[in-house]
């Protein structure tokens, strides 16, 4: 690789002029130029090294997962895009007879970290995901939506070892989203329907108020927030150059709000707390820097106040196959998630620029 970079320095040269012959170049000059090389290719090796030792350990250069948290403070940039797909379970109203909606939805991140010395860093990132109803179900269940999240994490290493990083800090996420359901509107229209041919018979009159658009337009958006914030301990341990194991533990409160309408403006607020253990284990190639790692989360939630009692939980599995450089990690991670009666499953396109 590094007589790779040297051989492509010489490529790029300027050749000399034609002009000026090689004895016509003072001895002084070109000492000077040759230093100037060795200093040019003195830094480009040195960011290679650093590039891949801020993130090994025993030899083994571990890849950032998507649903654990990392103990290793990293200078890095991240571009993702993908699609996935949403199926969710229900039952059909009035009749209680169980149904199933999909829909797809586009998804897209951005992500970044400083990495402030061998023991301090901090990272963060926003993404967002679109989703339209694919079926005759999902598009009066789901119609149309649209959120975006964040995120901002810390790392403060309290252990370094050879093959071990131990690491403690804050974690803090949140989001914001917007949807149009279309059934809330389309069983107002109906229902406006029936009073008005009921009005019409005993008075041979149909009069249709304008403002009754509003109304339907009122009770088919939906908007929603969150935010989860609390502390987190994480580990990382190369098992040999080509196995490392990574695990993390994080806890702490969150806040979620739905805003709807149904004759007046409502909203529906859930507090409480939240715990997510999770692990990765990545597998890196010897010559060809290949890399895989599977990973699994949870995240179990626990409602307060009124709703005291109620914890829901949801799975996170994920697979990636990567090129994994010295300054650059390439590849393609596939995510499969369940909640409740809801699943969903699809892939992302990754790009990692170490820095």
């Amino acid at each position: 690789m590094l007589r790779a970079l040297v051989l492509l320095s010489a490529l790029v040269e300027p050749a000399p002029s034609s002009s000026v012959t090689p004895e016509a170049v003072p001895a002084g000059d070109a000492l000077l130029q040759r230093q100037r090389r060795e200093r040019a290719e003195a830094r480009r090796v040195q960011r290679l090294v650093r590039s891949f030792e801020q993130r090994s350990l025993a030899g083994h250069p571990f890849v950032r997962p998507q649903f654990v948290a990392s103990a290793l403070p990293i200078s890095f940039f991240s571009l993702g895009v993908g699609a996935a797909g949403v199926r969710v379970r229900g039952e059909e109203p009035g009749t209680g007879e169980a149904r199933t909606s999909s829909y797809v939805a586009g998804l897209g991140g951005l992500s970044g970290g400083a990495r402030i010395s061998k023991w301090v860093g901090i990272s963060g990132g926003v993404d967002g995901v679109f989703g339209v109803g694919g079926s005759r179900e999902s598009v009066l269940d789901a119609g149309a939506s649209a959120a975006f999240g964040w995120d901002l994490d810390g790392v403060v290493r309290v252990l370094h070892r050879n093959g071990t990083a131990l690491a403690i800090g804050p974690e803090f996420s949140g989001g914001r989203g917007r949807g149009i359901v279309l059934r809330p509107g389309f069983e107002y229209v109906l229902g406006k329907v029936v009073e008005i041919v009921q009005e019409a018979e005993q008075s041979g009159e149909v009069e249709v108020d304008p403002k009754e658009l509003d109304e339907v337009a009122l009770r088919s958006r939906r908007r929603s927030g969150s935010f989860r914030g609390g502390g987190r301990v994480a580990l990382a341990q190369a098992i040999t150059p080509y196995f490392g194991m990574q695990f993390a533990i994080s806890g702490g409160g969150l806040y979620q709000r739905l805003r709807y309408y149904d004759t007046a403006a409502r909203t529906a607020v859930v507090s409480g707390g939240y715990l997510r253990p999770g692990a990765a284990l990545s597998v890196q190639t010897g010559r060809v820097p290949i890399a895989i790692m599977v990973e699994y989360a949870a995240l179990v939630s626990f409602a307060a106040g009124a709703a005291k009692g109620r914890a829901s939980a949801a799975h996170d599995l994920g697979l990636g196959l990567f090129f994994n450089g010295l300054t650059q990690t390439i590849g393609v991670q596939a995510a499969a998630s369940f909640m409740g009666g809801e699943i969903s499953a699809g892939a992302l396109f990754t790009l990692i620029t170490y820095i």
